[in-house]
């Protein structure tokens, strides 16, 4: 069956997404925090490399995260009538990379940091994390969609249902990750 057959019919063919690549990249995500999760539970670094951990996951957050919030503020403008959402989505492409990596980094350097798994703490940030990468892949094919529409197209002129797909994943990226940093620096007071 063809996949875009599910879309309006008004979808350009650009921003149709297959969802056999979708279903392999959440599957992807949920695969690689499983295993860095399990890795974190085996692996106990001291010193030098326990050190280097840290600061990679340090560099992973300010690069990430920091993405993150210049698109969010950079997003603001849009509802502030400033910015087309469409000029807002090809921003955020170029940014995708950067803010997969500081995610990539600060799952793989998390993982050299032995999480203490036995606190539920611990288990709210991962989740956080988990959010963030799975949201991360919602986010990517909603600027794919937007991408694909003329650059004049403003707010108003979008799908209510677009709009609300707009505001839900801004809001649960930002919930993730503020979630995942707060519990991470009280984890590390305490």
């Amino acid at each position: 069956m063809d996949q875009t057959r599910l879309l309006p019919l008004n979808t350009t063919v650009e921003a149709r997404v297959p969802w056999r690549g979708t279903a392999l990249a959440l599957a992807g995500v949920v695969v690689c925090w499983t295993a860095a999760v399990a890795a974190g539970t085996m692996l106990h670094p001291v010193g030098l490399v326990h050190d280097i951990g840290l600061f990679v996951h340090l560099v992973s957050l300010v690069v990430g995260f920091g993405a993150v919030l210049v698109l969010e503020v950079y997003g603001a403008s849009v509802v502030l009538g400033r910015r087309g959402p469409v000029e807002v989505a090809r921003f955020a492409a170029a940014l995708d990379p950067m803010i997969w990596a500081g995610l990539a980094g600060l799952v793989v350097s998390g993982a050299a940091l032995s999480p203490n798994v036995g606190s539920p703490a611990t288990w709210l940030k991962l989740s956080a994390v988990l959010v963030v990468a799975l949201n991360g892949i919602n986010a990517h094919h909603l600027c794919a969609r937007l991408t694909a529409l003329p650059a004049t197209r403003t707010l108003r002129e979008l799908p209510t249902r677009l709009k609300i797909r707009l505001l839900g994943t801004g809001a649960i990226s930002q919930a993730a990750w503020w979630t995942a940093v707060l519990v991470g620096f009280w984890a590390n007071l305490h």
